[in-house]
């Protein structure tokens, strides 16, 4: 019986890690999060990298990073090295700790506490209106805001009719900032470059649609997205513990004696079965034999089958003469 309870609950463990590597986050700005809220969609086009902010000084300056939608205030310390030495910083924020990040490198910037609507050029709603760039293509805001200060060149506004929605009442009303506004800047910071969109939503699933000619313009392959900056919920941390963890497995040159213990664990573990499966029949045979010594006027095909409803784990015996 005890062999039976190690092996289901190794069955079990197998499920449940199995289970949560095939589940991904449903974490807000998620790079493995499919649903609308998640960034799988342009995780895998753009191939982003999740990176903690303490491992951002192993980056090259030729390389980018990407912080998207700060939940909470982290170290600054080596994202200001980054991009002070030549690295490019892409920002998309709009409600967050991501200005007060910004602030604590030094940049002058603010953002009003509205939303951003315009109700003459926009997609299907006003609070997803239309953004001029000077990339030459369209960009579409989803609850965004407008930057009431900023420091630097402005690459991005919104249209002349839009204005920004204090009271969150979707009307203009007279005491409401009105535009165009700032939506966009770029920043020279040492040798690097600072780039800010007030939006946090530009590039998750349910806008990768409405901005990908703009996004495929914006973005370069193999970009590195900041990790650290949000609160993961329990779910999310255990399975990128995991997920931590099989990489390590399986694309290091751990993978080797990993796989060499995994083949000699499962090699150990049949074998077992078998001997345990051997023993058993043996033990079935010698019950089998002793009831018949002592009833030799018993039908063995009877003794068999009540060993196989008592659930003793009998198996087919061939009889031999």
């Amino acid at each position: 019986m005890k062999f039976y309870i190690i092996i289901g609950l190794i069955v079990a463990t197998l499920a449940i890690l199995i289970t949560i590597v095939l589940i991904p986050s449903t974490r807000d700005f998620a790079l493995d999060n499919p649903l609308w809220n998640g960034m799988s969609i342009s995780s895998n086009r753009y191939y982003f990298k999740s990176i903690p902010s303490e491992q951002v000084y192993k980056l090259r300056s030729s390389d980018v990073l990407l912080i998207v939608g700060v939940e909470r205030n982290i170290d600054v310390t080596y994202i200001r090295s980054f991009v002070y030495k030549g690295g490019k910083l892409i920002v998309f924020e709009d409600y967050g700790y991501g200005f007060e990040l910004l602030k604590r490198m030094g940049i002058d910037v603010d953002v009003y506490r509205g939303i951003l609507i315009d109700p003459l050029y926009y997609y299907k709603s006003t609070v997803i209106p239309r953004i001029r760039t000077i990339y030459n293509k369209t960009l579409f805001f989803n609850y965004g805001t407008a930057f009431s200060r900023y420091t630097g060149r402005c690459i991005a506004w919104s249209s002349y009719f839009s204005y920004i929605d204090l009271d969150l009442d979707k009307k203009p009303d007279s005491n409401e900032p009105k535009g165009p506004f700032c939506v966009g800047i770029e920043v020279s910071y040492g040798k690097g470059t600072i780039i800010v969109f007030s939006d946090a939503s530009i590039a998750i699933n349910t806008m990768f649609n409405l901005n990908k000619e703009f996004l495929d313009t914006f973005f370069k392959k193999g970009i590195y997205v900041v990790s650290d900056i949000w609160i993961p919920d329990l779910y999310t941390y255990i399975r990128s513990r995991i997920m931590y963890f099989l990489n390590i497995c399986l694309y290091t040159s751990f993978r080797y004696p990993f796989l060499a213990l995994l083949t000699l664990g499962i090699a150990e573990a049949f074998s077992r079965i078998y001997s345990y499966q051997k023993r058993k029949t043996i033990e079935t045979k010698d019950i089998i034999k002793r009831v018949l010594l002592k009833h030799p006027s018993w039908n063995r095909d009877v003794i068999e089958q009540l060993l196989r409803d008592i659930g003793y784990g009998y198996r087919e015996i061939e009889r031999k003469d």
